[in-house]
């Protein structure tokens, strides 16, 4: 086996990003593409990543302290979506279905989903929400499902058309 150096530097994340990847360490994030050695620095990102996600394998989504940044080249551009939901997003999850591109969201106590362009808060009865979990695609009934963790509870979560399944498993 040969080892080849890439990038040196200690990497807090990796992720998948428009023909390469990103890589991180501290507030440094910077993209390779091909055979490229040195990357490029990704600016306007306030703060560290935290986690990265690719929703639909076309959006490289990046959520620090400061916001969700939607990447596009080397520019860090805050994503409408960290606009339209006022409290700050903890987590978040691609739940896109074959084209049909999607995202859950969290805030410490919402649920949102994004799709088709629209926002939607997700209210489950009988569910306070505190500093939830997300995990997306274990099947529930058949289909593809959000499953949270919040407060002992576990809940599964499945976009129904235009109306969203609840499911509190005990």
């Amino acid at each position: 086996l040969d080892t080849h150096l890439v990038l040196a530097g200690d990497f807090d994340f990796a992720a998948p990003h428009a023909n390469g990847v990103l890589v991180g360490a501290g507030n440094i994030t910077k993209t390779l593409l091909g055979s490229e050695t040195q990357g490029n620095q990704v600016t306007g990102l306030d703060g560290p990543v935290l986690k990265a996600v690719v929703i639909g394998k076309e959006t490289t989504l990046l959520l620090t302290a400061g916001g969700l940044y939607a990447i596009k080249g080397t520019k860090a551009d805050l994503s409408p979506i960290d606009t339209a939901i006022e409290k700050t997003i903890i987590d978040i999850v691609d739940a896109t279905v074959d084209d049909d591109m999607a995202a859950w969201l969290a805030t410490q106590d919402e649920i949102y989903l994004w799709r088709d362009g629209k926002l939607t808060n997700v209210e489950i009865a009988g569910v306070t929400l505190a500093d939830p979990l997300l995990a997306y695609g274990a099947y529930f009934q058949g289909k593809p499902a959000l499953w949270l963790v919040s407060n002992g509870q576990l809940v599964a979560l499945q976009a129904n058309g235009a109306a969203i399944d609840a499911w509190v498993v005990v």
